[in-house]
């Protein structure tokens, strides 16, 4: 995104934030998930390994479908 972090904390959404008291960790976060041990993922859904038998190829047709998201990158 351009603009940076700049950009995302001066959207409407985040206006009521102190981003002092966020770079501080002042707040607890509103859902504090279980964690029993360091690398404990039991909160994350598991999905089947991708079967494809090797890389994708980004084809000429998805070039003109996603590269104008990227634009500004």
């Amino acid at each position: 995104m351009s603009g940076g972090a700049a950009r995302v904390k001066a959207h409407p959404f985040f206006r009521p934030v102190d981003w002092d008291d966020v770079i501080n960790r002042r707040h607890q976060g509103p859902i504090i998930p279980p964690v029993r041990f360091p690398g404990d993922a039991q909160c994350f859904d598991t999905y089947p390994e991708d079967e494809a038998d090797g890389p994708v190829e980004y084809t000429d047709d998805m070039v003109r479908q996603y590269d104008h998201y990227f634009d500004d990158f």
